[in-house]
């Protein structure tokens, strides 16, 4: 997993998969919720400076997205329009543990996000005349 930090901006680009396994808890941790985090306690956590620290997702809250797509080959271009959120279905729970990122679902029992997580990306292409590129994905954490 590999994070950017730009302009108060986290970019982040992972890849998932796997088997689910457990950690036990050796610190008292403090859980933050991710629409209180601050802009320093972001950069703490996700340039893992900060082991201390749950960071919570609530069922229900709704952050905005923004898409890019940059390089030589091809650009995004945004009309200004389109506005995307993504939505938590799920509350669940993020925090570092021997430098490795875990995800939870109760705050309790954990596992290491790449083998907990699953999903597909997907890259559609429409045929003439109204040639549409469409690109989804999925994720879904596993039992």
């Amino acid at each position: 997993m590999r994070f950017w930090i730009w302009g108060g901006v986290i970019y982040l680009t992972c890849t998932c998969g796997g088997l689910a396994s457990h950690f036990q808890e050796r610190e008292e941790k403090q859980v933050i919720e991710l629409a209180q985090i601050s802009l320093e306690e972001i950069k703490q956590f996700f340039e893992q400076q900060n082991h201390s620290t749950i960071l919570m997702c609530a069922e229900g809250l709704s952050l905005p997205i923004s898409f890019f797509l940059r390089g030589d080959l091809v650009e995004l271009n945004h009309d200004g329009e389109t506005t995307h959120t993504l939505l938590i279905k799920r509350a669940f729970y993020l925090c570092w543990q021997e430098e490795q990122l875990w995800i939870s679902l109760d705050g309790q029992t954990w596992q290491d996000w790449q083998k907990g997580l699953t999903g597909s990306l997907s890259v559609l292409l429409s045929p003439a005349p109204d040639v549409t590129l469409s690109l989804g994905a999925t994720a879904h954490i596993r039992s």
